[in-house]
């Protein structure tokens, strides 16, 4: 057996059993709703979960209903949003700080893709074949695998302005089907698990997480991100927002009509 979490009410620490070779995690929790796979130590008690040798955890398990509960409160909850983009099929809304972090934005978006694909060949689209379409990224890969649903993530976007430095992100991402809805939950891993990279100005992303469901004959895709980018003036990315929210959308249309059509002559 791997790590196991699991949520209390005492605060985290690291429980060893060599006998059966599992490390358990404990995760006290502020709000009820957390056991979150944290990046780091917080105020809210939350820590991380990747800080473990790897032999011992060839099998990486953890509690679902807390990530579920959590992303879904995210999608419900409009307290204090501004909104930003509002059309039939994106609508995105923006507010600073969430439970973790006070000072960054936190960015909301609901997109609704057409058509009969798969989910999981939409999930392939965003995730293994982004560099395929996406030019915004210089790199865009899965580092390393944990287990079928946790993975060590790693992707380098193009700087924001001219004479700055590319962005990179490592992140610890757990994706997972509950009813046929598909979530993600993924925050930074320390730089001890993925090194910084000298020529790119490594980001954090607080916390991040995507829900994909079906609704009719359409898929809504929800993002939830806040990130912290270092020297970048938080006003110039929120302006950037609702242009990155429509350019996306259009790009991923246009690459389920290839997909569809592919499936249509086949």
């Amino acid at each position: 057996m791997g790590a196991v979490i699991c949520c209390n009410n005492k605060p985290a620490d690291f429980d060893k059993d060599d006998e059966n070779n599992q490390t358990i995690i404990s995760v006290s929790t502020a709000d009820g709703i957390s056991g979150l796979l944290r990046s780091k130590p917080s105020s809210l008690g939350i820590t991380d979960s990747h800080m473990l040798p790897h032999e011992k955890a060839n099998k990486f398990l953890f509690e679902r209903e807390p990530i579920i509960a959590f992303l879904e409160n995210q999608k419900n909850d409009l307290t204090d949003y501004k909104e930003i983009v509002s059309e039939e099929k994106i609508k995105m809304w923006v507010k600073w700080g969430s439970l973790f972090e006070s000072t960054s934005p936190l960015v909301k978006a609901r997109y609704v893709f057409d058509g009969p694909l798969e989910p999981t060949a939409f999930l392939a689209l965003l995730r293994d074949e982004r560099m395929n379409w996406d030019k915004g990224y210089i790199e865009f890969k899965e580092a390393e695998k944990i287990s079928p649903e946790v993975s060590i993530m790693y992707y380098v976007v193009k700087p924001p302005m001219f004479l700055m430095k590319a962005r990179d992100f490592a992140e610890k991402a757990v994706r997972f089907e509950e009813n046929g809805t598909f979530y993600q939950y993924s925050s930074s891993v320390p730089c001890e698990v993925y090194p910084e990279v000298k020529q790119y100005q490594r980001c954090e992303t607080v916390f991040g997480g995507n829900i994909l469901t079906k609704e009719g004959e359409s898929y809504a895709y929800y993002t939830f991100s806040q990130v912290k980018v270092g020297n970048v003036p938080s006003a110039l990315i929120t302006s950037c927002l609702p242009g990155t929210a429509k350019s996306f959308h259009a790009k991923v249309s246009k690459e389920l009509e290839k997909k569809m059509a592919n499936t249509v002559s086949n």
